[in-house]
């Protein structure tokens, strides 16, 4: 398996390739073929990193929720071996498309469960339509993900949801654009990535006839104010608990890591890899501000 290591932190890849065909992405052209890691593998390189002192595992993948799609296997699966294993650590999975979540959910529900896992979904909506959604060649409803950000919130009270946006999509009508932003309201996703639509050279889009760039621009301004108002409400939510936190890098002159729910926390001391009880006394819309 390729090694990505640092500090804390040890990045395992599970998989390369996808099992989607995007019309927006030219990645998949790179890498058309899924291929994921034997499981026995990666759960070996898991031990030794952890056995190593890595406090921290990300399972990264270009779609983590395809794993095993080649092999008669799945993610779910892979993270319920990843809870047998000894030792203290927390593993960030990295991002589920829609359909996958979808067709494993009652599992996947299950294994993050686990004390090893963080609760945080990164799960991409990327438009809140169903026909701008068909023209991506996205392989879900707005009303399949919505229910199962909804089902693991049920489970998980403190999960944090990352989801991502593209705005000004070719066939992103205003009206298109505004079932987006209710979905967006509707849900109050914790971490939201935007980003405007480009023209990928040998994609199926970039044949597409382009919006103006004023429609994108002023799009893209009114998400990223929406999701940025959402954020900080949210986060303020958490000013007053006492919270555990894994310390996982330097920020400036203090230490930055993660609560249970992937929230980042910077305070003012301690060790990179240690757990640590903190006071949440204040917060941003990117991170909880705390005291040991």
């Amino acid at each position: 398996l390729p090694k990505m290591r640092e500090g804390v932190v040890a990045r395992i890849p599970i998989s390369e390739g996808c099992a989607s065909c995007c019309s927006f992405c030219v990645t998949k052209l790179a890498r058309p073929v899924l291929h994921s890691y034997d499981e026995g593998a990666i759960i070996r390189e898991i031990e030794r990193c952890v056995g190593a002192g890595f406090r921290e595992i990300r399972l990264t993948s270009m779609d983590t929720g395809a794993y095993g799609l080649d092999k008669k296997t799945d993610l779910a699966s892979l993270l319920e071996r990843v809870d047998r294993i000894e030792g203290k650590f927390l593993t960030r999975v990295g991002m589920i498309n829609p359909e996958h979540a979808v067709r494993m959910l009652p599992d996947l529900i299950e294994a993050f469960k686990s004390d090893k896992i963080y609760k945080f979904l990164h799960m991409p909506l990327q438009s809140g339509d169903e026909g701008v959604l068909r023209s991506m060649n996205r392989r879900y409803s707005p009303r399949e993900f919505m229910h199962v950000a909804e089902e693991f919130r049920k489970e998980f009270s403190e999960l944090t949801l990352a989801t991502d946006i593209i705005v000004g999509f070719p066939t992103e009508s205003g009206e298109a654009f505004s079932r987006t932003i209710d979905v967006i309201n509707e849900l109050k996703p914790d971490v939201v990535n935007t980003s405007k639509f480009f023209p990928r050279p040998g994609t199926k889009a970039a044949k597409m006839r382009l919006l103006p760039d004023a429609v994108v621009a002023e799009r893209s301004r009114t998400v990223s104010a929406l999701c940025r108002d959402i954020s900080l409400r949210k986060n303020r939510q958490f000013i007053g608990k006492e919270l555990e936190v894994l310390l996982t890098e330097m920020a400036g002159n203090c230490m930055a890591g993660r609560t249970r729910s992937y929230k980042q926390v910077v305070l003012n001391k301690g060790k990179l890899g240690e757990f640590v009880d903190v006071s949440i006394k204040d917060a941003t819309v990117c991170c909880l501000k705390a005291t040991a």
